[in-house]
């Protein structure tokens, strides 16, 4: 069985498997995946092999800035966000402070995030050139 210290990206050990239909568990050795301790590794390191060669595009697509955006890393502070939750109000979609109440905007995401909200959804088609050659060749002829 692989050492669950390791580096790997599965761990074998023996656990009860339960068929979905239900049914009597089975002692097996299962293999589970191992979470990266820190993804961003990995993927900082593609972002910048690719920025310079497809930045232009990421820009026209709309996703330049929210690629950037995953590239940083954020720390959790526990602490601080079961404090946070326990001021939630689930009626009024709030959080409830000793001055008031208060809640996240549309606008504070824009500023926090730095995503401009003008423009054309996300799910509007990009604008693309039809790299078909009969169809140039069919409208050359006409």
């Amino acid at each position: 069985m692989a050492d669950p210290g390791e580096d790997t990206i599965f761990e074998e050990r023996e656990e009860n498997m339960v068929s979905p239909t239900g049914g009597k568990p089975t002692l097996r050795i299962a293999r589970f995946s191992n979470p990266q301790r820190y993804p961003q590794k990995g993927w900082q390191t593609w972002v910048d092999q690719l920025k310079p060669l497809y930045q232009q595009t990421w820009k026209k697509a709309g996703i330049y800035e929210a690629i950037l955006a995953s590239t940083y890393q954020t720390l959790r502070h526990n602490d601080l966000v079961i404090a946070l939750a326990e001021r939630w109000c689930i009626e009024t979609n709030t959080f409830i402070f000793p001055w008031g109440e208060a809640t996240v905007s549309l606008e504070d995401m824009v500023v926090l995030g730095g995503y401009s909200v003008l423009g054309d959804p996300v799910f509007s088609p990009l604008y693309y050139i039809r790299l078909d050659p009969s169809s140039s060749k069919s409208d050359q002829s006409s």
